[in-house]
């Protein structure tokens, strides 16, 4: 039976003896020959021949403009080390702490692990303690550590992401009432509905935990609000109340 054999057109070379040495032969030769001309430098537009073209870079899908308020304030205090966990509704505020060079998140097993090591790191450091965590069942199991720390008069900011405000009452996954939830157990909830709120609720948060009586605040920091803009003129901190103890209670 005569050999077949294919080409790179598909056609199929058919034959015997003689024949088929040479077209082995010739096939050889242009397969080598291609090979070389591929393996030579070749400008196609402004890149060389074989690598990929560098896209340009992707924009990113949230406007951080409230969330990186929030992080600059925070750097303002003299915060330098966030825990927490992420979530869907945090990706505004974890792009500030990407932009940051001076914040440090500790990402936790869960959410209560974050507002425990939040409350340790306050009692030990002389600072108030940050954590984070995102909405819905996030905001419930960071509930227990705020609730220690506020009970033990050790300054915490709880910061909690949450659904945007226009989606509130039309039955959004992940949504709770935080204010109603963290009001028991913490020194004074914050409930920021747009970005011009923002910076000056968290400024309050600090100050609150701070001065007199210590306890825990919490922040909510809505979906919709974090990409929000923010005055820049709006954007400072005083950075002593980002220790304690700022203002002690006067003796009556």
């Amino acid at each position: 039976q005569t050999p077949s054999f294919f080409l790179k057109s598909g056609q199929v070379f058919s034959g015997s003896g003689a024949g088929q040495v040479l077209f082995l032969i010739r096939f050889v030769l242009d397969f080598k020959k291609d090979l070389k001309i591929r393996s030579q430098p070749c400008v196609v537009g402004d890149r060389p021949r074989g690598t990929r073209a560098r896209r340009p870079p992707r924009a990113r899908r949230w406007l951080a403009r409230g969330a990186a308020a929030v992080g600059r304030i925070l750097e303002g205090l003299g915060v330098d080390v966030v825990f927490g966990l992420c979530g869907d509704t945090s990706l505004p505020f974890y792009d500030a702490l990407v932009d940051s060079k001076q914040l440090h998140h500790v990402l936790t097993r869960d959410e209560r692990c974050a507002s425990f090591m939040a409350d340790a790191y306050a009692r030990l450091s002389g600072r108030v303690g940050v954590c984070e965590g995102p909405s819905g069942g996030g905001a419930t199991y960071i509930l227990p550590g705020v609730a220690e720390a506020n009970e033990s008069s050790v300054p915490l900011v709880c910061l909690t992401s949450d659904i945007g405000v226009e989606d509130r009452g039309k039955g959004t996954l992940t949504e709770l009432d935080q204010a109603g939830l963290f009001a028991p157990v913490s020194k004074q909830v914050f409930s920021p509905t747009s970005g011009a709120d923002l910076p000056h609720m968290l400024r309050s948060a600090f100050r609150e935990a701070t001065t007199g009586s210590l306890g825990a605040c919490h922040v909510s920091l809505p979906l919709d609000v974090q990409g929000q803009p923010v005055d820049a003129s709006d954007v400072h901190a005083d950075e002593r109340f980002g220790r304690y103890p700022d203002e002690r209670l006067a003796p009556r």
